[in-house]
């Protein structure tokens, strides 16, 4: 019988799969030696990329100079294939021809000799939306594919944590097994280096834990004189967790520009008795499993920092990141390649060239040193640049999907089209403000009534600006629906169905609507009252601001910190809209704050500042949602804020949607008891950790407090970190923290160090932010909730699609008189294209695109829910054929559409799903190619608002732009000055005194081993000073970069291009540093045992 035992600390089962704890260990004498030779490539980190692809050019020189010269010889790639694009791009740039050393890497890569893939790059698994991890692993096997064969082990070295579905989303790739470092988390008697590990749909994949990192063999022709000696350490070190006789030894590190070549190192061991063999991770997973080993099975998200960091703060690091991310993602998945889709089927070409460069673009973002947000400040102002970049050209192809889809109509004036990206019907309240039309105020408010497409009037009504509210009672499932402006006298027929009326008591600043009462305090704080459930909230929307002396990678409270509050304080109020489709709310909250830290770091400054918050909290009378739109600018230095929601439910766990999964985190953690971990286990624990339990959890669209009976979710658009405060089951929303290091070494909440000492001003936000999420009281849990689709419809606004540009050629009304004429290809009739129907609204949808192969439409449906759940997806069009797919679309069985144009399938609990239709397409473009009217964007593609298109939000952005006015007269602390520039330079003199000092030292004892010791000491000393020093003098000169950059007078092009040269000299140094210092600490260790 297995003895299950559930671990509240992850929301994961770990099912010990021994009847006896005691596991018999093989002898030291029968050691199986196996070496991965690698590098950990962070493309971007301490320095941008355009100066870390340099070092490309050395680094495959000499792996390929090696394979040539030792036919034995085997490298991985770190599981990316942009290492080989970043190298051949660099050959071309330095007008050298890649075709060659493109087919030398080919050659050894179809003999197995260097990996390719998985992946294109290494993302960060928490922070990536799960689409953009299937995409990353779909460009990374045609990468890989195209040299030779994809790698078939998943390869997540140093991602801060492990999402729940990483095996099912491997194994639909076919990979066989994984290699990964942080986020594990085992009884410390129970610790192994290979585990099984779950998938909440079931799958399982083997896995190989990096206990002693990914470098615990690196620089093995250091010091060869000790090499059988240390080698045999780290085999004793590594014995009492491994269930087989075979032993890992990782020979790389990061950013290693020369492969060792470890052949003759082998040799030698063999010679003194070892069996040493170097190998390729799926040769080494098949030989652990060959050995039938008795595993233990983990299951689920694995997110503990106690054996490795996990660095949870990097969720809220530079949060704008986050939020550009999103929007980036859900523009690509959600507008542009559905209207593609949909152009497709009318007859055009699919740009798959395009969107699959933007893809690319986008992914560059991903990796974890990029949008965890912990790099330097160059390296995010390159990412603003990509996310940009992608939006404009998102902009620009839907805009020309658009006008595809319209092709040939004529055009109808003052008439705008609502597109609905959902495979649901929708219903919306949309704003529209004429008068930026050409049209007068008057006019827009007084003369024009809002039609449909049957020319009937829509329900609406207007604020105090003018603007008009138009229901839209139901836009089809990937359909359109059209408003068109008329004058009254025009023959138009009764409007339709009026929703719920929404009522306003400006005296009692109280918002009724048919699923709830608000009271606005005078502090800005709500006071809710459920009415389906008789439950009254008190105390919602509160501001909570707190010290921040931590880094980009954890929140670190100051030693002496004070806490403040939005609450007691006293609001602005103002009211916008008051019904009876919508009531909107204007706050103003001045927040009184410190500056910074003090200069010391344990307290908070006594200079204060104003932050100054505007919010605008909208009900509306077509949803349950309260949506709430923060925009602040942030003035201060070192801090973080968030919302504070008091839920008073009665629960143990917090719910949170996560990539294409639900899971559950413990409240209340088990604390960690050191004591526990065994001498052998510490030995071993040489990285940063967090000594205590996360409480700070990931988050992708939702976060949900139940206890069975009513629940309260808050729903959020791209802001990842959330934690619940066990007082009255608060619910704390992080916005965003500011921070002025991308490391340090002295931070209460972690054990150790993570990354270079380097100042980074731009961590501290000090900008202008948009903040959106909604609050939700509901009955029962999450799914009898539906929490899950009203968080999608939040994230996935429709699309308004304005009478500029041209796009809406055609696209006219059904009126009257042309009731006969069809819309465009079916797409805007009362069915829409496709629509997806699964009780409880619970299945969900990630993609609908064109195949790779270009044959088919995809669709990727998930099922969040625990129980097995029926989808029926009903095509306006004829579908022929379908197949259920795996995640690199390769077909796995047939499945049979009813009456040709209805198909029912089975989704597991937790599956994802992938469908492909091949459906009866039109030929509107016959044989004209209609890839050429995409055109290509660029550097001058527009925004969304400039192309004609906006997402539905339910505040104006004319009242956003006003809002932003009025923070002109708040001024922010300076981002950097002449005396950060001074202190750090003062600091890198300070290093460099040190040092000298210490290499003038001699160690003064007669006894042999200790004099050896400390001279071994001393060495890893001056490694760690030179290292620290080579941080501080790139500080320096990025400091200096970016005041030339703020102080145009000093930003002389001679001066700015030898700054360039230095810190491209000074980071190639700082990288070899810090190699040199990570060997000097497995030497150092070595010595001591």
């Amino acid at each position: 019988m297995l003895a299950i035992k559930i671990n509240l600390r992850q929301g994961a089962a770990l099912i010990n799969m021994k009847q006896n704890s005691q596991i018999s260990r093989p002898d030291p004498i029968n050691h199986k030696l196996f070496f991965i030779s690698h590098t950990h490539w962070d493309r971007e980190w301490f320095l941008p990329a355009r100066y870390t692809c340099e070092w490309l050019i050395s680094f495959f020189d000499s792996l390929l100079d090696l394979l040539d010269k030792e036919p034995e010889y085997r490298f991985v790639l770190d599981g990316q294939t942009i290492m080989i694009e970043d190298y051949l791009e660099e050959l071309k740039r330095l007008g050298e021809n890649p075709g060659k050393a493109k087919e030398r890497l080919a050659r050894y890569c179809r003999e197995g000799r260097i990996t390719g893939g998985p992946y294109y790059l290494q993302p960060d698994w928490q922070l990536a939306g799960g689409e953009a991890l299937i995409r990353n692993l779909l460009i990374g096997f045609k990468d890989a594919g195209d040299l030779g064969s994809p790698m078939r082990a998943g390869w997540l070295l140093d991602n801060f944590g492990q999402i729940s579905q990483a095996p099912q989303i491997h194994a639909g790739f076919g990979i066989k097994g994984l290699f990964l470092w942080r986020g594990v988390e085992m009884e410390p008697q129970k610790v192994r280096t290979e585990f099984l590990w779950s998938s909440p749909d079931g799958t399982v994949l083997p896995c190989i834990y990096l206990l002693d990192s990914y470098r615990n063999g690196m620089r093995l022709l250091s010091e060869r004189e000790i090499l059988s000696k240390r080698v045999e350490k780290i085999a004793n070190r590594l014995t009492p967790f491994s269930e087989t006789p075979n032993l890992l030894l990782m020979n790389g590190y990061d950013q290693e520009t020369e492969p060792e070549n470890i052949l003759p190192v082998l040799k030698e061991l063999r010679k003194n008795g070892f069996q040493a063999k170097q190998i390729l991770p799926e040769d080494y997973l098949r030989i652990v499993l060959a050995d039938k080993p008795s595993l233990q099975t983990l299951a689920g998200t694995l997110y503990s920092g106690r054996y490795i960091s996990v660095f949870p703060g990097v969720l809220s690091s530079r949060m704008y990141l986050k939020l550009q991310n999103h929007l980036c993602q859900n523009l690509l998945e959600r507008y542009t390649e559905p209207l593609c889709t949909l152009a497709w089927l009318k007859g055009a070409d699919y740009p798959s060239e395009e969107l699959t460069l933007l893809w690319r673009n986008l992914l560059k973002n991903h990796p974890h040193d990029n949008i965890c947000g912990v790099s330097v400040d160059e390296v995010h102002e390159d990412m603003e640049r990509r996310f940009s970049e992608v939006k404009g050209e998102c902009s620009q192809i839907i805009g020309n999907a658009l006008k595809l889809l319209t092709a040939g109509r004529r055009e109808v004036d003052k008439e705008f089209l609502v597109f609905n990206p959902s495979l649901h019907p929708r219903t919306g309240i949309v704003i529209f403000d004429l008068s930026e039309k050409g049209s007068s105020a008057d006019s827009a408010g007084e003369s024009l009534v809002p039609v449909d497409e049957r020319g009937e009037i829509l329900p609406f009504s207007k604020d105090k600006t003018g603007a008009l509210h138009v229901f839209i009672p139901e836009t089809p499932p990937l359909g359109f629906r059209s408003v068109r402006f008329v004058e009254p006298s025009t023959s138009v027929s009764a409007g339709g169905t009026l929703p719920e009326k929404i009522s306003v008591s400006k005296k009692e600043r109280r918002i009724d609507s048919p699923w709830h009462t608000l009271f606005i305090k005078d502090d800005g704080t709500i006071d809710l009252v459920d009415k389906e459930r008789g439950f009254t909230y008190t105390g919602l929307f509160m501001f909570e601001d707190s010290g921040d002396a931590g880094d980009t990678y954890n929140y670190s409270p100051p030693l002496s910190d004070i806490l403040y509050s939005s609450a007691g304080g006293k609001a602005g109020f103002e009211l916008l809209s008051e019904g009876p489709l919508l009531a909107t709310v204007k706050i103003t909250t001045e927040l009184v704050l410190p500056e910074a830290l003090s200069p010391d770091r344990e307290r908070r400054s006594p200079q204060t500042t104003i932050l100054p918050v505007i919010t605008f909290i909208t009900v509306s009378a077509d949803s349950p949602l309260i949506r709430f739109t923060v925009i602040l600018r942030n003035t201060v230095k070192d801090h973080r804020l968030r919302v504070i929601f008091p839920t008073d439910i009665r629960t143990e766990i917090s719910i949170a949607e996560t990539q294409f999964d639900v899971v559950s985190h413990p409240i209340i953690p088990e604390p960690y008891k050191d004591d526990e971990i065994p001498p052998e286990l510490k030995k071993i624990l040489l990285g940063a950790r967090e000594p205590e339990p996360v409480t700070t959890f990931p988050q992708t669209r939702f976060v949900d407090l139940s206890d069975g009976r009513r629940g309260l979710a808050v729903i959020n658009r791209g802001l990842p970190e959330y934690e619940i405060l066990p007082e009255r089951s608060t619910i704390a929303l992080t916005l965003f923290r500011s921070v002025g290091w991308l490391a340090r070494g002295d931070l209460k909440g972690r054990v150790g160090d993570a990354g270079p000492a380097i100042y980074t001003p731009g961590a501290q936000c000090l900008r202008d932010m948009v903040f959106r999420f909604a609050l939700y009281p509901h009955t029962g849990n999450w799914e009898g909730g539906e929490v899950g689709r009203l968080a999608e419809e939040f994230n996935t606004p429709l699309l308004v699609i304005e009478p500029a540009g041209g796009y809406l050629a055609g696209i006219r009304s059904r009126s009257k008189r042309a009731e006969e004429e069809d819309y465009p290809h079916g797409f805007a009739s009362p069915e829409g294209f496709l629509r997806v129907l699964s009780p409880g609204n619970v299945i969900r949808e990630s993609a609908v695109k064109i195949t790779e192969d270009g044959e088919a439409v995809l669709i990727r449906l998930f099922n969040p829910s625990p129980c097995s759940i029926p989808a029926t997806l009903h095509s306006a069009l004829r579908i022929k054929r379908a197949w259920m797919a795996n995640l690199n679309e390769g077909k796995e069985y047939r499945v049979y559409p009813v009456d040709g144009n209805t198909l029912t399938v089975s989704l597991g609990a937790k599956k994802i799903a992938t469908v492909l239709l091949d459906i009866e397409r039109g030929d509107t473009f016959g044989t004209d190619n209609a890839r050429t009217k995409y055109g290509k964007a660029g550097a001058s593609a527009k925004t969304l608002e400039g192309c004609g298109f906006r997402l539905l939000e339910y505040v104006s952005p004319a009242a956003l732009n006003a809002a932003r006015n009025l923070f002109s007269r708040y001024v922010s602390q300076p981002a950097v000055t002449e005396e950060d520039l001074i202190i750090e330079r003062k600091r890198a003199e300070k290093l460099a005194a040190e040092l000298k000092k210490l290499e003038e030292t001699e160690a003064k004892t007669k006894d042999t081993h200790t004099k050896e010791l400390r001279l071994w000491e001393k060495r890893s000393r001056l490694s760690t000073l030179k290292r620290e020093l080579l941080e501080t003098k790139l500080s320096v000169l990025y400091l200096e970069r970016k005041l030339h950059h703020l102080d145009r007078e000093r930003a002389s092009k001679s001066r700015q291009k030898e700054l360039d040269r230095v810190l491209r000299e000074t980071g190639f140094k700082l990288n070899l540093a810090r190699i040199r210092k990570r060997t000097d600490d497995y030497l150092l260790a070595f010595f001591k045992e």
